[in-house]
């Protein structure tokens, strides 16, 4: 079961570095609650951030930030590490074969609370599904809510 969970997380990471942002213009906020993948062991939530030029037509930056909080007495240490290890791996992940990757990915663990954090252009979070910097606001709020995030 433990291997089952840690594969959602990193499926779920695949999709969480779908998005994000920063930048002077509109910013596209986005959430999603994925703690039912943890099965009854904690919390597992996703932010997402794109920010857009003034006319909401051109995407920026990208942000993401995911916490894991694991709830549950009966989750050992090892468990936490293994899911740390695996997030760890989407940062290692996120770069190319030059060395080119995201602005920030980084991984934290604060007992049994597992971050996340990671920064950059569209072009290089590969997992933004059908996003990337020609993709309008309207159009990413479309996409990323059809994917179970919600938007403001």
């Amino acid at each position: 079961m433990n291997n089952k969970i840690l594969k959602g997380v990193a499926l779920g990471c695949g999709v969480m570095l779908l998005a994000g942002c920063g930048s002077s213009g509109k910013t596209l906020s986005c959430e999603y609650d994925m703690s039912d993948q943890l099965s009854g062991l904690g919390k597992w939530n996703t932010t997402v951030n794109l920010e857009y030029d003034k006319d909401g037509k051109e995407t920026k930056n990208a942000s993401m930030k995911m916490v894991v909080e694991v709830t549950s007495d009966d989750v050992v240490d090892e468990f936490i590490d293994s899911l740390k290890d695996t997030l760890d791996n989407v940062c290692a992940n996120a770069e190319d074969e030059e060395g080119n990757g995201l602005e920030k990915c980084e991984v934290k663990r604060d007992g049994k609370v597992v971050t996340l954090e990671a920064k950059g252009s569209v072009e290089k979070i590969d997992s933004l599904d059908g996003i990337t910097s020609a993709t309008t606001y309207d159009e990413a709020k479309k996409l990323l809510e059809e994917q179970g995030f919600t938007c403001k």
